[in-house]
């Protein structure tokens, strides 16, 4: 499968607060901006993948997406 297109994070994250500004309600927006800004600063602050405690964050973070996007 040829990926032909990406989401930087910076898109993904302005279209996630302009839905959030335009619809309160919308507790799925909330929920995803708080887990990208969550997993930048993650990313920033460690090298991710490099060891096994980062391994183990990076399936928490999956398992969190998982959720939120079910």
């Amino acid at each position: 499968m040829k990926i032909l297109h990406a989401v930087c994070y910076a898109h993904l994250l302005r279209v996630l607060i302009a839905n959030i500004e335009n619809n309160p309600a919308n507790v799925w927006s909330e929920k995803q901006r708080n887990l990208l800004i969550t997993m930048k600063k993650e990313e920033k602050s460690s090298e991710l993948g490099k060891n096994c405690s980062s391994v183990l964050l990076i399936k928490v973070l999956e398992h969190e997406f998982d959720e939120i996007s079910s």
